[in-house]
């Protein structure tokens, strides 16, 4: 919570991050020497109180740049939350320093003895068990593990689901924000999010902004939308009286553009696609993703009606991008729509390494002297 990692000048600072105060603190075990934390501003109260634990006196404080945000960590939740046990925290800080110093070497050995920890910490204090388990997915990600990452942060919030550890809301949603802006919640964590929440929050529309806005960050991010996305935003629609089709077009107004995009699993697009039309359709399927071939991609967009609603140059246009993303194990479905538009490609040049090409494509495109 107290060590910003990346902290940017003001004036590169965009419009998410949070002030970083500099904390000085003094001690009369200690003489002269004074302590120096870095604090995010909106975490001021919460690091004031466990200095104050500590025996520690803030003597100053100045403003030193700004850092994304992140939610209270370990061991100031704990301590913060359980006082009486506020020791036993501070025990495990030995383990939390030995896992930041071990895990860009030996990642698999940091995972297990973190696995052994949180059996033991199980049996006694449940509930120290997702800030410790979220600090070391911290520490993954920035390490750039951000297999890892996902695995604790799934962790920590099964913990929550199973213990009933997770009762303070405000933080709830300051650790998903945190974590969406990171890349690391799973869609398997996106989906149980937007089950849960709408109690969570108790007010539905609050709820599904909420959800929408995790999902836009996990994108910005460089994570893929999931293919039931549209699904569960949906579901979490219908409760707020918001028609499907609005849905999707908040979600495409969202995520468009975003990193993630590149990546996103075939499955999105046709969960989205039932439920756009016209130029909502139309900007959907304006990119193939590097995950779905040629072909899939050709035969999602004939499937939802895409080229009605193209003019000539459109789908020119469309068709070549397709080819040249189409790879040599399978082209059924761009034989079909070249097939079926081929007066439009017809005599059109292609610069396209034909050693990528499926032969019946090959075959097909020569036919209509392409």
């Amino acid at each position: 919570m107290s060590v910003a990692s990346h902290i940017f000048p003001v004036k590169h600072a965009d419009d998410s991050m949070v002030p970083v105060t500099a904390q000085e603190s003094i001690s009369s075990i200690m003489g002269e020497r004074v302590v120096v934390r870095l604090v995010q501003e909106p975490l001021v109260e919460a690091n004031s109180f466990v200095q104050k634990y500590l025996g520690l006196e803030i003597c100053d404080s100045y403003n030193v740049g700004m850092a994304p945000p992140r939610a209270e960590g370990f061991p100031e939740w704990p301590i913060i939350i359980d006082l009486d046990n506020a020791h036993h925290a501070l025990n495990l800080v030995s383990d939390v320093e030995w896992a930041r110093r071990m895990v860009a070497s030996q990642p698999n050995k940091v995972k297990q003895r973190i696995d052994a920890l949180v059996k033991t910490l199980l049996v006694s204090v449940p509930h120290f068990v997702p800030p410790l388990l979220e600090e070391i997915a911290r520490i993954f990600d920035n390490a750039g593990n951000s297999k890892y990452a996902v695995q604790f942060f799934g962790k920590a919030r099964e913990i929550d689901r199973t213990y009933g550890t997770d009762g303070d809301t405000a933080r709830h949603r300051r650790v998903m924000e945190e974590f969406a802006r990171r890349g690391c919640i799973s869609a398997k964590d996106m989906t149980r999010e937007s089950a849960d929440c709408v109690a969570m929050f108790g007010d539905a529309t609050e709820a599904y902004r909420y959800v929408l806005h995790l999902n836009a960050q996990r994108c910005r991010a460089g994570m893929p939308p999931y293919s039931s996305m549209a699904r569960d935003l949906i579901k979490m629609g219908k409760v707020a009286e918001i028609d499907p089709a609005d849905v999707c077009k908040d979600v495409l107004e969202s995520i468009e553009g975003t990193r993630g995009m590149r990546t996103a699993p075939l499955g999105f697009y046709q969960g989205m696609a039932k439920h756009l039309s016209g130029e909502s359709l139309k900007r959907l399927f304006a990119t193939c993703p590097s995950s779905v071939s040629g072909d899939e991609w050709a035969g999602a967009a004939d499937k939802v009606g895409l080229f009605k609603l193209l003019t000539e140059a459109e789908m020119l246009e469309w068709l070549c991008d397709a080819i040249r993303s189409s790879n040599r194990y399978s082209a059924e479905n761009l034989v079909r729509v070249v097939e079926k538009y081929k007066e439009i490609l017809h005599g059109h040049v292609l610069r396209v390494a034909c050693s990528n090409l499926h032969l019946s494509l090959l075959i097909s495109l020569e036919k209509k002297r392409v």
